[in-house]
Formats: C-alpha cells, sequence, structure tokens
C-alpha cells in the first residue's frame, strides 16, 4: 500500500506543478476542488498575486491561500463577480459534476476575457478505461463519485459553447503520467481562454 501511495502522490504533483505553470503572471488565481493543495502554486506566488479556493466541503484555509470559500460549483457565479479571475484551475472535478454544460457556463461569468481555464478531467477513449469499457466491467474505474466522462471531442465542445476557446490540449499516460497526445492519454488537460468575440460553434437548448 505504502508504493500505491507514493506512485499517486509523485503522479499527483506532476499533474498540480503544471497546472500552477499556467497560473504564472495571473493576479487573480481561482484553484476549484482543492482535493490536494496546490504547494507549487503557492511557492511561485509572487505578492501581486490571490490565490482563491473553493470546495464543496468545510476545511482549513490552505497555507499559502488567501481565501477558502466553500459552495457548490454549479453555482458559483454567486460566489463571485463577473470577470473577476485571471486564471481558473479545475482539476478532475467536472465528471463528479451532474450539469457539465451549465457548470462551465457559471466558470465563464467569472473568467475575465482573456483569462485562462486549466482543465482536467480523465479520458474514456484512453487506456485502460476503453478495454474497460468494452469488457463491460465495473469493478474497476467505475467510482459512483463520477456523474460524467467525457470523451476528448464532447470535452472541448462543452469548452467550446461557453466561450472558451481551446487553446493546447494533451494529456498523461496511465503508468508514469508522461506527458501524451489526447488520444492516447489516462486523463486529459484542456487550456482554453475566454474570448467574448469567438463564436459559440454549438448551442445547448435552454
Amino acid at each position: 500500500m505504502a508504493d500505491t501511495a507514493q506512485k499517486i502522490d509523485r503522479t499527483t504533483k506532476i499533474r498540480l506543478k503544471e497546472f500552477a505553470s499556467y497560473a504564472r503572471g495571473r493576479e487573480r488565481i481561482l484553484d476549484i476542488g482543492l482535493y490536494y493543495n496546490n504547494r507549487a502554486l503557492v511557492e511561485q506566488k509572487t505578492q501581486s498575486q490571490t490565490i482563491y479556493g473553493f470546495d464543496i466541503r468545510k476545511r482549513e484555509l490552505p497555507e499559502g491561500y488567501d481565501y477558502l470559500i466553500q459552495g457548490d460549483v454549479q453555482k458559483i457565479s454567486r460566489y463571485f463577480e463577473h470577470n473577476y479571475f485571471d486564471a481558473i484551475l479545475l482539476g478532475e472535478v467536472i465528471e463528479h459534476v451532474k450539469d457539465p454544460y451549465g457548470t462551465i457556463g457559471e466558470i465563464s461569468k467569472i473568467l475575465r476575457d482573456d483569462g485562462i481555464l486549466v482543465l482536467s478531467t480523465p479520458n474514456p477513449h484512453g487506456f485502460p478505461l476503453i478495454l474497460i469499457e468494452w469488457l463491460g466491467i465495473k469493478k474497476f474505474f467505475y467510482t459512483r463519485y463520477h456523474a460524467f466522462l467525457f470523451p476528448p471531442r464532447w470535452m472541448e465542445r462543452i469548452l467550446e459553447s461557453n466561450e472558451l476557446k481551446v487553446v493546447k490540449k494533451y494529456g498523461y499516460d496511465f503508468f508514469v503520467n508522461f506527458k501524451v497526445p489526447v488520444q492516447l492519454s489516462y486523463v486529459m488537460l484542456f487550456v482554453s481562454e475566454k474570448k467574448k468575440d469567438h463564436p459559440a460553434q454549438y448551442r445547448v437548448a435552454q
């Protein structure tokens, strides 16, 4: 068990460091989910930066963060001013919500024009998830805490439908967390920018 815990810790640190790299030079940063405190984000923090945490659970303010708000991410625009954040980090949260389109829309409201959203989520078309899906196995990778899993094209569609232009996408493999193309990934990462003049390619019926 110790080896497994060390592996999880190591691979998680790799992704958290990657997330933090996109927040450099951004003044107002929102870290949604906080399953792990992002130490890399805190270590690179400058005096001009403010780091907000947001989580559904009640917990203590993480060291190095300036504020922590408890609430429902599906209603997040109720907690912050619109067009407020320069960078929003959403690490493996979107698969837990019942309304992914609405949630990304809520997040888009509080992101400034030209702000970035960095999102990661499991890839159901990557290894080993696609094999398990083909075999219909429910024993592994079938947690009751996941409401949805999103194929890469459909995750991009959700972002594009909410004024978010995907500028970068890649993934991490299952074994050692190396960067790989999305098609080969176990976890996908999307970097998108909010563009008011970016046409929504897909409209969701209201």
